[in-house]
């Protein structure tokens, strides 16, 4: 079986370097972006997950999130944030532990359908 394939989408270049190694350490496959347009050039080809910032400066995470669901299909996603949100999607606030949110990605992939 094929690492879990991971979209992270942070326009902080540090976060989504840092986040692209050290999953990868975690087990996963991950395409790192810092740029949502850039992001929706991606396969989404067996996409696991979808980790994205919730404020990019070309269109909100909810946005881009959006796009990818169309392009895609139905793909599980974990917001990430500086801000408290009020959301009922899966949301970690910034500054996270890198560990903390590979746990989170393994219970949203084992617990989609």
């Amino acid at each position: 079986m094929s690492d879990p394939r991971i979209l992270f989408v942070d326009d902080e270049e540090t976060i989504a370097t840092n986040a692209k190694a050290l999953l990868e350490r975690e087990g996963f496959a991950v395409s790192s972006y810092t740029s949502a347009t850039e992001a929706l050039k991606e396969n989404f080809n067996n996409l696991s997950c979808a980790i994205l910032d919730w404020e990019l400066p070309e269109m909100s995470g909810l946005k881009l999130y959006e796009e990818i669901q169309r392009l895609a299909g139905p793909v599980p996603v974990i917001f990430v944030s500086g801000y408290d949100l009020d959301t009922d999607y899966p949301f970690l606030k910034k500054p996270f532990r890198f560990s903390t949110l590979a746990d989170h990605i393994r219970t949203l992939i084992r617990s989609d359908p």
